[in-house]
């Protein structure tokens, strides 16, 4: 039987070990824009960005104009942030254990509507 719900760890474990067999773009999408806010709940360092061009991000995949990266702003000057893939961003926030931290948003994906949800 299809399980009804997936919990923010399972969202992003899935998000980078599954290649999107398990995880769709707006499932992983919610995953590490809840761990952002769970992470940096007034939104001064990691933020997501959509590509205006190509990038390369710290593990060296190309982020593809339109794609959606995450930032990490480590210092004040213009440009000198860290960019990572969703990938990459969800093994961070998985490794990171943001899943533990305070709910911000929503607690789970709901696999059948496709949306996230609160717990039961």
């Amino acid at each position: 039987m299809k399980e009804l719900t997936r919990s923010l760890r399972e969202s992003l474990w899935n998000g980078f070990t599954s290649d999107g067999m398990y995880t769709s773009e707006k499932e992983l999408s919610w995953a590490v824009n809840d761990a952002i806010q769970r992470t940096d709940i007034y939104g001064l360092r990691w933020r997501t960005v959509t590509a205006r061009k190509i990038h390369e991000c710290e593990a060296g995949h190309i982020i593809h104009e339109g794609d959606q990266y995450v930032s990490y702003a480590y210092n004040d000057a213009w440009g000198q942030d860290l960019k990572f893939c969703m990938k990459c961003s969800a093994m961070l926030f998985y490794f990171m254990k943001t899943y533990e931290f305070p709910i911000a948003i929503f607690s789970h994906w709901d696999t059948v509507k496709n949306e996230p949800k609160h717990d039961k």
